[in-house]
């Protein structure tokens, strides 16, 4: 006996149009999910700044109004020399060893979005660097021991304004948030030491400022944080002639004025900056 019922197919017209239709939305949709997923790591970054400028401000209530130096030289040892990281975990309980950190990232001393790519080489790569402090406040007494102490928190007119930490390519523990000259003051016969740490810091500070969907995150010395655009275009390659240790060596940062500048006395409206004098 046969039956009336007529088994349907898909004609191949028909398969083509629903795979057509299904690259469409994955074309539409895919980007969605990035640009999500990106303001997943942007939040946690935020998340990961405030965490650390509060700590950094419970070590400053226990050291008279004084900020933490940026890095100290390590006790005998232990390799490299002993970052803020370290001297603020034990408000943070993130088990920060001392000296030079190379490899994993740890906790919320590390971007989400930091790369080891980004430098070129692991050898380079000090994930708790992806952070950087701002160095007028908290000297970098291991490298530049001449240039002072940690400033007092009393001392900072601006406290809302003032950055405290920005982000960092995991060359240096520090930055001057400085974008004014392309090096810092180094030229091509200088000594080794004298400013070449400053063009690494400042040029490790512009290389990252646009991690962020074209921004970075900043903490600021009354321990908020906030997403602030860099310039567009952020920086330009050029040749140097002059090579800092570890830092890209043929960029020129775009001077920024307005969001997060270099100096107060520059810009004295924009919305925040590492120089307030």
């Amino acid at each position: 006996m046969k039956s009336g019922y007529k088994q349907s197919a898909f004609t191949l017209i028909e398969l083509l149009v629903v795979i057509a239709i299904i690259a469409i939305l994955a074309a539409i949709l895919f980007p969605v999910f990035a640009q999500a997923r990106e303001k997943a790591r942007q939040a946690t970054c935020t998340s990961n700044l405030k965490q650390i400028a509060l700590g950094e401000l419970m070590y400053i209530q226990d050291y008279d109004e004084t900020f933490s130096p940026s890095n100290t030289p390590s006790p005998a040892g232990i390799s490299g020399n002993t970052g803020w990281a370290h001297l603020i975990d034990p408000y943070i309980k993130a088990n920060v060893p001392q000296g030079t950190i190379i490899g994993d990232p740890l906790s919320v001393f590390v971007c989400p979005d930091f790369k080891v790519s980004d430098l070129g080489t692991a050898a380079q790569s000090r994930p708790n660097s992806s952070y950087a402090a701002n160095r007028l406040l908290m000297a970098a007494t291991a490298s530049f021991p001449a240039a002072g102490s940690p400033q007092s928190l009393a001392g900072v007119q601006y406290a809302g304004q003032t950055v405290l930490f920005a982000e960092g390519e995991g060359i240096r523990y520090y930055t001057d948030g400085n974008d004014t000259q392309q090096h810092d003051g180094e030229v091509a016969n200088d000594p080794p030491g004298t400013n070449v740490q400053l063009f690494d810091a400042n040029t490790s500070y512009v290389v990252s400022r646009g991690r962020h969907a074209g921004g970075s995150q900043y903490a600021f010395s009354d321990g908020h944080a906030k997403h602030f655009q860099a310039p567009n275009p952020n920086y330009k390659n050029v040749p140097l002639g002059a090579a800092g240790a570890y830092a890209p060596t043929n960029v020129t940062p775009t001077l920024s004025g307005n969001g997060i500048v270099y100096s107060r006395a520059q810009f004295p409206n924009a919305a925040g900056w590492f120089n307030e004098n």
